[in-house]
């Protein structure tokens, strides 16, 4: 996987995806943000973190309930 600078990003948002600027550029502001850590409030030690998958998670408490 490639990264993008945030002006191509822009520029594929504005040409490619009938966008506007302000649209674009808050967008790219938003991602720049949550790469920069903005929903990390809790550093991933082995007491925070449980091995179990989404996937696993997923299937014991929502897809067993729905079938």
């Amino acid at each position: 996987m490639q990264q993008a600078s945030k002006e191509d990003y822009v520029k594929t948002l504005l040409e490619h995806h009938a966008s506007t600027e302000a649209f674009a550029s808050s967008l790219t502001e938003m991602l720049t943000a949550i790469g920069n850590g903005l929903y990390v409030t809790e550093h991933r030690t082995q007491a925070s973190t449980t091995p179990t998958t989404i996937k696993e998670w997923m299937s014991d408490n929502l897809v067993s309930k729905i079938n």
